[in-house]
């Protein structure tokens, strides 16, 4: 029986599942939202599921899910080689799928548990961890609820604590506090690059920690109370190993491999800074400004990507007549790339224009994950201001600067936080790019407005892609639907090569065709004399009211449910087993 559903694959869970007759999964929430490698837990889920198990997909081979007692209730396995980090899953029967839910693969060193309740008294019941490193699955099951854990802590080292529940996509604000034996408070963590809360607190003293775990309404209510739900899961890593949060240099150049260094707590004496390893952004998608690498942290690493050659500040250069030291002719696209070292720290970059040429100045390091809100401003050798630039667009705080030169002569690039801070965590690069210099590089962003579509036997259904295009294409621009199971077709559809625009892509499935459930990709395709390449088109997962970047913020894999005949015929073998078989998934 199990050779059977392995030769089935993603049909045989659609057929078993297609006796549920009614409304397509609808999901809201994991618990617990991960697991470690190696390992085998129980996972419920909550939201409408229906009377028999769904079928499951997951973005990694090694994530299977095999149905339990209850049509809510699963056991998960996950494969020993399972990359650590964000991946996805989906709920799906005969009608459809659930949208994506995010799903957490943690570090194989780093041991796992489950909060256990009562535990909300940060004193009397406060759950105790055995060891560090750990992640905690965790639930605010109920309003009011405060989940609290204690643990041993050793002097001389960061303490960090991270939680993901925002980022997980659950709607909610979550905050941290880190309290000593005594209940006194140490450390607040609310908002860091999302609504989600991070602590570090270096300890001075070996002994007892308690932190407590807290959810407030998101989005934001009048009522500022503690909330809770079974929706409100999270996943809380406590940690005094090394934690990367950014990398030096932050940027690395695109299509190339490159040597960086971890920029994080415990990773090194004094200056924050690890052991180099490399970044390979050979195989960067089209248009990617970052490439994200999963360390020995609980988040991914997020690394710039730049075209041209770097260049690093060179200190002291406060003002423009420490400048003066190291002039940049950029005749080319340069990355500049510094970090605002102590608070009130601001960098100056002397550069030799060409008069009427346009520079366009990009900044990445909020983007990065970096706690700088910065501004730029491009100056005269006398400190008068020339042109400036603040927040790129609403929820982005990284500046671009396009500023055209009025004469041949030297002038000098500003760069400092809103806010007057800094630290070994404030880093930034700056792509400088002369207008006449470097080409705009073609690009198509498509965006869906849906992640699921539904196909009946002989008839047609329509996906609708928004393509934004920038730069030029000589030849011609089309989209299609790629991954299609026999017996459904797309027509290509031409996507206006200048400005772009809305396109509808219709999908038609034959009278005879067999029913399937998967996912499959809207690609926008070039031709020739344009280089061959194609363009994922990817729908939002950021949810309602976005607050800074969950886990995973898009996705590309849109769920085709195509209603037509058996994939197989019932044998007396399927009669006699369970209908709700283990189901693996599709390969990253």
């Amino acid at each position: 029986m199990k050779r059977l559903w392995q030769t089935l694959g993603l049909l045989a869970p659609c057929w078993a599942a297609g006796a549920l007759h009614g409304a397509a999964p609808a999901v809201t929430t994991l618990y617990p939202a991960g697991g470690r490698p190696g390992t085998t837990f129980p996972l419920t889920v909550t939201g409408a599921v229906g009377k028999t198990a769904p079928a499951v997909w997951a973005d990694h081979a090694g994530i299977t899910f095999k149905p339990g007692a209850k049509p809510n209730a699963f056991e998960v396995s996950l494969a020993a080689d399972t990359p650590p980090g964000p991946h996805l899953v989906r709920f799906f029967n005969a009608e459809g799928a659930s949208a994506p839910k995010t799903f957490m693969v943690g570090a194989a060193s780093v041991a796992e548990v489950t909060d256990t309740e009562p535990n909300d008294d940060a004193h009397a019941t406060a759950q105790a961890l055995a060891v560090l490193p750990v992640t905690v699955n965790g639930r605010l099951d109920k309003a009011g609820d405060a989940d609290a854990f204690k643990f041993t802590a050793k002097e001389g080292q960061w303490l960090v604590a991270v939680l993901q529940g925002y980022g997980l996509g659950m709607q909610m604000d979550p905050a941290l506090r880190l309290l000593d034996e005594h209940g006194t408070e140490l450390a607040l963590g609310h908002d860091s690059y999302n609504l989600d809360p991070q602590i570090a607190y270096e300890i001075k003293k070996a002994g007892t920690y308690v932190l407590q775990v807290m959810g407030y309404a998101h989005p934001p209510a009048a009522d500022v109370s503690l909330r809770g739900s079974p929706d409100h899961v999270y996943r809380l890593t406590i940690t005094q190993e090394p934690t990367p949060r950014l990398a030096w240099p932050p940027g690395v150049k695109r299509g190339a491999k490159s040597s960086v260094q971890p920029l994080g707590w415990n990773c090194g004496a004094g200056d924050f800074k690890g052991p180099a390893f490399e970044v390979d952004a050979s195989e960067a998608a089209s248009g990617a400004e970052f490439v994200e690498i999963m360390g020995s942290g609980p988040e991914p690493l997020r690394v710039a990507l730049f075209d041209g050659e770097p260049v690093l500040e060179m200190e002291p250069n406060q003002t423009a007549k420490e400048a003066e030291a190291h002039v940049l002719t950029p005749t080319g696209a340069v990355a500049w790339h510094g970090v605002l070292q102590s608070p009130g720290d601001e960098d100056r970059l002397m550069f030799a224009t060409k008069k009427g040429e346009t520079y366009v100045f990009k900044v990445a390091s909020s983007t990065l994950h970096a706690p700088l809100d910065a501004w730029l401003r491009v100056e005269n050798l006398v400190g008068t201001l020339i042109g400036q630039a603040d927040d790129a667009k609403e929820g982005n705080f990284d500046p671009v600067l396009n500023w055209k030169a009025p004469v041949d002569g030297k002038f000098v690039l500003a760069i400092s936080d809103r806010f007057q801070r800094g630290g070994w965590d404030f880093v930034y690069q700056v792509q400088i790019s002369p207008a006449s210099a470097v080409p705009v590089r073609p690009m198509v962003l498509g965006t869906l407005t849906e992640n699921a579509l539904k196909l009946e036997a002989g008839k047609t259904a329509e996906l609708k892609l928004t393509a934004a295009v920038t730069g030029e294409f000589k030849g011609k621009l089309a989209a299609t639907v790629t991954g299609l199971p026999a017996g459904v077709t797309v027509a290509e559809v031409e996507v206006p090569g200048k400005k772009g625009g809305e396109v509808t892509l219709k999908l038609a499935a034959t009278a005879e065709v067999v029913s399937f459930s998967g996912p499959v990709e809207v690609v926008v395709k070039t031709s020739p004399p344009d280089a061959a390449a194609e363009y994922k088109a990817v729908y939002d997962l950021r949810g309602v009211e976005p607050r800074g970047d969950r886990l995973v913020n898009e996705d590309s894999r849109v769920w085709l449910s195509v209603a037509g005949k058996p994939a197989v015929k019932e044998t007396e073998e399927v009669k006699t087993q369970d209908a709700r078989p283990e189901v693996g998934s599709g390969a990253k």
